[in-house]
């Protein structure tokens, strides 16, 4: 059943704002473009955080985000370590991706990539040459946004070459952020 209510004035009883509506509804003022479904609505931040991850030489691996700092809309899934959109929330979205790797204390790095894909599919890359130094780390990160329908998902993987076999670290949180991704809706 459809209802209006028609009044000339709304006064806040107290506090400093007047709610309409619940998180994810569309209110449309007449003859305004004013919509608060518009940008921004979904965010979230799922990170690495039981322990490190270890990834063998020259192999693409998923990485096991599983925890999260916050998840306003329920999209990030801690168990699949997946962001996937939810209905009614398709648009433009800021994504964000962040992979500490560190090598062995023998090991060098030829090189190491953190990996961005989307609907299982690999969408972005961000690699680095050339890392001679042995036992050290680097953090490889990838920002972008991206047109995502409703159903689609973003996962993390990384792969990583020693040169000699050794095994490399993704990095967990430790109280901080190290191996994390983030996201909300813009537009």
């Amino acid at each position: 059943m459809v209802s209006q209510i028609k009044v000339n004035e709304i006064i806040k009883q107290s506090g400093s704002s007047i709610t309409i509506g619940e998180s994810g509804d569309t209110i449309n003022l007449a003859g305004s473009p004013y919509s608060t479904s518009a940008a921004g609505t979904v965010s979230f931040v799922g990170k690495l955080i039981t322990s490190n991850q270890t990834i063998s030489d020259n192999t693409t691996t998923k990485i096991n985000l599983n925890g999260e700092d916050f998840d306003t809309d329920n999209a990030f899934d801690t168990s699949t370590g997946k962001f996937t959109v939810p209905s009614g929330q398709a648009g433009k979205y800021f994504i964000g991706l962040s992979c500490q790797i560190s090598s062995g204390a023998n090991d060098n790095f030829n090189f190491g990539k953190v990996q961005m894909y989307k609907n299982g599919s690999l969408v972005a890359v961000n690699e680095d040459d050339d890392r001679t130094t042995n036992g050290r780390g680097y953090t490889a990160q990838i920002n972008g946004i991206w047109d995502l329908s409703v159903g689609d998902y973003i996962e993390m993987y990384a792969v990583c070459d020693t040169g000699n076999g050794g095994s490399v670290t993704i990095t967990n949180s430790q109280g901080e952020r190290k191996t994390y991704m983030y996201g909300f809706r813009i537009a």
